[in-house]
This record gives structure tokens, sequence and C-alpha cells, in this order.
């Protein structure tokens, strides 16, 4: 019995390494997958790095801010108001910076928010006056605004396509946000509150770097610009003479 498979032209096409860089794959929807010998960082690795960085800033500097605020003069009022107004701009801020992503990329205003806010934060601990950091405060304010919604976005949006674990990835920003003000405080009493903003000023930059990551990993893709959606067609030709042709449906063709 002599049997041949002959394939259509174009319907298979060269195996490429998947998308998170795990061996030979094959996306024929979409055209996309990894450069091979490439190093990448998996999805959840990626977002749980993520998560850690920006929560272990907010862990380093929400307990401090206060305290570096009335070293730079502000009376309890005027610290109220710079507070309550920062509050207030995040609160308008997320909105909008969704509606920016929506034109701008999503990484992209990520990487410009955690970037900004983590250059205003040092600035803080810096300047004196009660309009100087309330400016500060204020652009602050925007700057971190986006990062957290955004990130939640971006990994749900990784997880619909890839799925994975969300809850044990995200646990990782708890962790490091405790650990984060563990360490800030240490900091503190050794040098000063201001200790505490620097700490979080370079995690924020760390949260940048790991955002604009995702961002250079996206450029890389092979993408088509119109990727072929034809669906997969076979033509199988049988040989087999002592077979009747119901036979060799089912015997040759079918398991072929």
């Amino acid at each position: 019995m002599k049997n041949r498979l002959l394939i259509v032209a174009g319907l298979m096409r060269p195996k490429r390494a998947d998308c998170n860089g795990r061996g030979p794959g094959l996306d024929w929807i979409t055209g996309i997958g990894a450069k091979r010998g490439a190093v990448r960082i998996s999805p959840p690795t990626r977002f749980a790095l993520l998560f850690a960085v920006q929560f272990a800033s907010l862990g380093a500097a929400m307990p401090f801010i206060p305290a570096v605020l009335s070293a730079g003069g502000l009376s309890a009022t005027q610290l109220s108001i710079v507070l309550a107004l920062g509050s207030v701009t995040r609160l308008l801020t997320s909105p909008a910076s969704a509606r920016l992503a929506d034109g701008w990329g999503l990484r992209a205003v990520l990487v410009s928010g955690a970037a900004l806010a983590a250059l205003t934060l040092p600035a803080m601990a810096l300047l004196q006056g009660f309009a100087m950091l309330l400016l500060v405060q204020l652009v602050h304010s925007v700057g971190v605004a986006p990062v957290v919604p955004l990130s939640d976005a971006a990994a749900i949006a990784e997880m619909r396509a890839r799925p994975f674990d969300y809850g044990r990835v995200r646990a990782w920003g708890s962790i490091a946000f405790i650990v984060s003000a563990v360490t800030a405080g240490q900091l503190v009493s050794l040098t000063g509150p201001a200790a505490a903003l620097w700490l979080a000023a370079c995690c924020l930059g760390a949260t940048a770097l790991v955002a604009a990551y995702g961002l250079l990993e996206l450029t890389r893709l092979p993408i088509d610009a119109v990727p072929d959606i034809t669906n997969r067609q076979v033509q199988i030709n049988t040989v087999a003479p002592a077979l009747a042709p119901e036979q060799m449906e089912r015997q040759v063709t079918y398991p072929l």
C-alpha cells in the first residue's frame, strides 16, 4: 500500500520560536513570532517584575511624603492642601491617561508617566516652600496616576492572549510594597525622610525601564501588515489497490 500526502502550496510556513521564545512554534493567523536565539523574558515574569518595582515605589514613598513636605517648611494646613490637591489630580488624570493610551499606545504612556513621577520625587525632597512643593506634587500626581491602572490593563490583555495566573503575578506587588516600606523605614532612621523618596524614585525609574523593555519587544515582533487568514487546505492522493473506496477513505485518508 502506497500513500502519498501532497500539501497545497502556501499551506505551511517555516516554524519559528513562539512569542515566549520557548522553541519552535507557528502562528499562521497573525504571523507573530520571536526571533530565534534571542533572549526573552516570559510575560508572567515581566509583569511580576513590573508590579514589584511600582508597588515598591508606593511602599517607600507613601508613609514618608508628609514628613518630607513638613521638612520643606509646610504648615499643617498647607500640608493638607498639597496632599488633597494631589489626590484630586490623580483622580482626574486617570481617565485622561486612558484616553491618551488609546492614541499613543498603552506602554508609551506608562513609560512616560513612570519616568515623570521618578524625576519629580527627588525634587520634592530638595525644594522648599508651599508654591514649589505644590507644583511638584501636582506634576508627580499627573505622572504616577496612570502607572498602576495601565499596568493592570496591559497584564489583563496579555493574560487573554497567553493565559497565566494573574493573582500570583500581582502578589509580587504586595510583597514588594511590604519589603520596600520596611527598607525605607530603616533608611529614614539612618539618614532622614528624604531617603525614602530617593528609594521610591529608583523604583519608579525601574518601572519605566521594565515597561520600556516590553515596548522594545513589541517593536521586534515580525508582524505582517496584512496577515494571511486563508483556511488551511490539504490535498491527499491515496493509492491502495487492495482496498475498496470506503475502506481506503476510513483506514487511510481520514487518519492522514
